[in-house]
């Protein structure tokens, strides 16, 4: 049987995705194939880096030479392969340079983000313990601060170069050095050894370093060869923080692509953009695609690829977006940050009038739908977990228990429900972690009952994701209350929202339920699958009340 197209095993019921092909890689790792991809597009005089707000070009030739020089400098520091470095910076001409230049050294990047908290982002620099961490000014005070309630001591950089600085500052990296036109790369033994630490925040409310191999990170830009049309201008808004900013980066190198740099998304301007600087190809968040909808115009209509990330975005919002934009190519990306792309609607096999599918599995992937309870492996159209075997997918998490990650037959569990259909596209229907997210970003639920039950009148507590159509889910806080209590859902909801983050407030509010009406395991612990269905069945006849 051919698999240049996806096919399915009906003995063993498993979905297979094509036969990879095209792939960029190189067997010396990463670092090789990224340097060898900017010398050329050096000699071709192409342009790599674009800052939207003010026009500015950045040629190939001068990122590679502002790499291999910061490369040159992180050994001189004592980097070597292997070693963690961390960034924390939104978008600037630099900003991507440290994470090229560790690979240039076999060295691994754990990059964290500027809105972070200070616990949050104490306890991924205390995970990883980076050798290096590199900041833009605006995060000088949060990683300082960071760094000082870790048990370990690590050397901050800030970008620039204000001679002011306490801290040393990313100019003396960018000093000419005598050995640069020599400069050569670190050669990998193995690329399934890792290259990137990126964070995803896990059921029990500690995010977890999902170790990247070399090889996952170079089949994930290959997709860019495939198109129809080849790909000039990239856009993203994403940190490096996210899987897909890096994604964007790295592929970017790889096909001599454009990468504009914006300082923040403002849905007001993105035709403009795409008008001025001619974007072709445009990676958004999920929430900043339904944000952009009412500003659509055919200042848009240069962009041929519109990839949706994030989160599942609404059949409605959808149709709204393939409207405003006919002539793009537009469609929503699963994946997970452990295994790369899942599945996608492609050009060639795509098909408009299946909304709500996340489309076909990506080349290389099997994927099968299990049974929770038996473990069994389920036909085409029934609903379980949604699991995945990848030849190159993650080396487990980062000094944190793995044994989690895959099943007996090695397959990673995704924690998400849903189904294939006889076409072989997949819905995605629902996630067993107990996390949901809030326009894009990951809500742990602990950290909000542990909020609520600081609440004097609060006995016990369980936060769940209300699905909503524009900001993938609002958080509803359900209570019960002491004995002789004496307070409404509204004042509780005002205690928590008063006490955490905007991401974080209750959105949907808070209901207060009878202790009775609170279902409890065998085990004593909250059955969260039925009070999500106790509250939504309340939240219904409430709305239609």
């Amino acid at each position: 049987m051919s698999n240049s197209k996806p096919f399915y095993d009906p003995v063993r019921k498993e979905v297979h995705g094509p036969k990879p092909s095209g792939l960029l890689t190189d067997t010396r790792g990463l670092g090789c194939f990224v340097l060898d991809a900017m010398k050329k597009w050096a000699k071709e005089n192409k342009i790599a880096q674009i800052i939207a707000e003010t026009g500015y070009e950045d040629p190939y030739k001068s990122l590679l030479s502002r790499c291999v020089r910061t490369a040159i400098a992180m050994r001189e520091l004592g980097i070597q392969k292997n070693d963690i470095i961390t960034i924390c910076s939104n978008h600037h001409l630099n900003s991507v340079v440290p994470l090229i230049a560790a690979s240039f050294l076999g060295a691994i990047t754990a990059p964290t983000d500027p809105s972070l908290s200070l616990d949050e982002t104490k306890h991924l620099l205390n995970l990883v313990k980076p050798k290096l961490v590199f900041a833009s000014p605006n995060c000088v005070e949060l990683i300082a601060n960071s760094l000082d309630k870790t048990d370990f001591k690590c050397e901050l950089i800030v970008f620039g170069n204000d001679k002011n600085s306490k801290y040393k500052t990313f100019d003396w990296f960018l000093q000419e050095r005598s050995d640069e036109n020599s400069f050569e790369p670190v050669v990998v033994e193995d690329l399934l050894s890792t290259c990137l630490i990126l964070f995803s925040s896990g059921t029990t409310g500690l995010p977890k370093g999902i170790c990247l191999t070399h090889k996952l990170v170079m089949k994930s830009i290959s997709g860019m060869t495939s198109l129809k049309t080849p790909v000039k201008t990239f856009l993203g808004y994403a940190s490096l923080y996210w899987v897909s900013a890096v994604i964007i980066g790295i592929s970017s190198l790889g096909i001599g692509a454009r990468r504009l740099l914006c300082q923040s998304f403002k849905p007001e301007l993105v035709c403009d953009i795409i008008a001025k600087y001619q974007v072709d190809y445009l990676f958004i968040a999920t929430v900043q695609a339904i944000q952009s909808i009412p500003f659509l115009n055919d200042n848009g209509n240069r962009v041929k690829y519109m990839m949706v990330s994030g989160s599942k975005i609404a059949p409605c919002y959808l149709e709204k977006l393939r409207e405003k934009l006919p002539d793009a190519f537009i469609a929503g990306l699963y994946g997970q940050t452990e295994v790369g792309y899942i599945t996608q609607l492609t050009e060639k096999d795509h098909n408009y009038s299946k909304l709500e599918s996340c489309g076909l599995p990506m080349a290389g992937l099997t994927i099968k739908i299990v049974d929770l309870d038996t473990e069994e492996n389920l036909p085409l159209g029934k609903v379980g977990e949604i699991r995945v075997k990848t030849d190159c997918g993650l080396n487990g998490y980062y000094r944190q228990d793995s044994s989690g990650v895959w099943d007996s037959e090695g397959y990673i569990m995704t924690g998400d429900l849903g189904y294939f259909d006889n076409d072989l596209c997949l819905f995605v229907t629902d996630r067993i972690k107990e996390m949901f997210k809030y326009m894009s970003w990951h809500i742990v639920p602990a950290e909000l009952e542990a909020t609520l039950q600081t609440h004097p009148d609060v006995d016990l507590a369980i936060v769940i994701g209300i699905p909503h159509p524009a900001d993938d889910n609002h958080a509803l806080g359900i209570v019960t209350l002491q004995p002789n209590a004496n307070v409404t859902a509204k004042q509780i909801e005002q205690y928590v929202n008063d006490r955490v983050n905007d991401r974080h407030k209750l959105r949907a509010g808070v209901m207060i339920l009878d202790a009775k009406e609170l279902p409890i395991t065998p085990t004593g612990k909250i059955n969260r699958r039925l009070v999500k269905k106790i509250a939504e069945s309340k939240l219904a006849i409430n709305n239609n009340v």
